[in-house]
């Protein structure tokens, strides 16, 4: 399996990355947090993890009114892995950086617990859920992403889980403002 391999890895995310709650429809804050927080803490450098608070993002857009100038993060666009892009762009994007990802959400991509591979997540698609993407690898013949989701340490193994890497769809990542 591949990790992203920097001093600000994997091994940290856990805990670090806040929790939404199930069914409030903020994994795409969590989500876009994170993955902000890690590529400014790997840019940076400064050996401490950036941490973001998804809650601002969330009144923000909702409220509309912009968060504190101290918080501002300037994204000059983002790059989206479309049917354009080879899987060998996916994984060398992923070699420098997390990234976002979605999947269709159903229950049993709900209720996935343990390890192994989510290699299916069934009918009765219920929407989406967006997650970081901090790994990939193959087991038995079977490529996956290993993702971190968003709903705590109780959820598929200690909050992460290899997915199959043709159920997640909508892979971004932002590009920062130099």
């Amino acid at each position: 399996m591949h990790l992203i391999s920097r001093s600000y890895g994997v091994n940290h995310w856990p805990e670090i990355v806040t929790s939404c709650v199930l069914g409030t429809g903020t994994c795409w804050a969590v989500t876009a947090a994170d993955v902000v927080a890690s590529l400014l803490s790997i840019t940076r450098g400064e050996g401490e993890f950036i941490e973001l608070e998804f809650e601002e993002l969330v009144e923000a857009v909702f409220e509309k009114y912009p968060p504190e100038p101290d918080y501002r993060v300037q994204i000059a666009s983002y790059v989206r892995m479309g049917n354009d892009a080879t899987e060998e762009d996916v994984l060398r994007a992923l070699r420098r950086h997390p990234l976002a990802g979605a999947v269709d959400f159903t229950p049993t991509f709900r209720d996935f617990r343990g390890s192994g591979i989510l290699e299916e997540v069934g009918p009765q698609k219920k929407g989406r859920h967006a997650f970081l993407i901090v790994g990939f690898g193959s087991e038995n013949g079977i490529t996956y992403y290993k993702i971190q989701n968003s709903w705590g340490t109780n959820w598929g193994e200690n909050g992460f889980a290899k997915v199959r890497r043709d159920l997640v769809h909508s892979i971004c990542f932002p590009v920062l403002r130099a």
